[in-house]
């Protein structure tokens, strides 16, 4: 499976360390010893102009101010607004996740997350983060793990594994 992280304000390719409005620890790839070899490859700073076809796994991370922790909910706002529609026009799957929620309602740990794409049917269930991890895995035919393995998918269509590209 192809895969691509695209990293608002990153320097260069698998940047390693914190820079300006760029943090490292919400980027995932330079974390992960087996693939230090082709992380300069697969994670890049997002450019300005996306390319017209996205790798099957795509993971988009925004700068500290575009994701709402050093800057107004404004600015995040503007940030998805442009860039959710891009992503969309590539045919794209979007899910927008925010790592912090509130922990006084009905037992806490509430984060919200949206997911919006051609391949999503509607649905009024309740998920958690082990959904998404398992509508992942299922749509790129990888076996479920850990606490995905009996968590209810979130309501993302699998036509099937995606071939690999990018």
């Amino acid at each position: 499976m192809g895969w691509r992280v695209y990293a608002e304000s990153m320097p260069s390719a698998c940047y390693a360390e914190d820079s300006g409005l760029y943090v490292v620890r919400h980027n995932p790839a330079p974390y992960y010893r087996k693939i230090v070899d082709s992380c300069p490859t697969h994670d890049v700073p997002l450019p300005a102009t996306l390319p017209s076809q996205l790798p099957p796994l795509s993971f988009v991370i925004p700068n500290q101010c575009s994701n709402m922790h050093d800057c107004p909910v404004a600015t995040g706002d503007s940030w998805l607004a442009t860039w959710v529609p891009r992503f969309l026009a590539t045919g794209a799957i979007v899910v927008v996740t925010f790592d912090e929620g509130t922990t006084n309602i009905g037992g806490g740990g509430h984060v919200f997350t949206a997911v919006v794409g051609a391949a999503i049917r509607a649905d009024s269930g309740s998920y958690n983060h082990y959904s998404l991890l398992a509508a992942l895995q299922d749509r790129y035919g990888v076996a479920r793990t850990g606490n995905a393995v009996e968590a209810t998918p979130l309501p993302i269509e699998v036509a099937g594994p995606c071939e690999a590209t990018g």
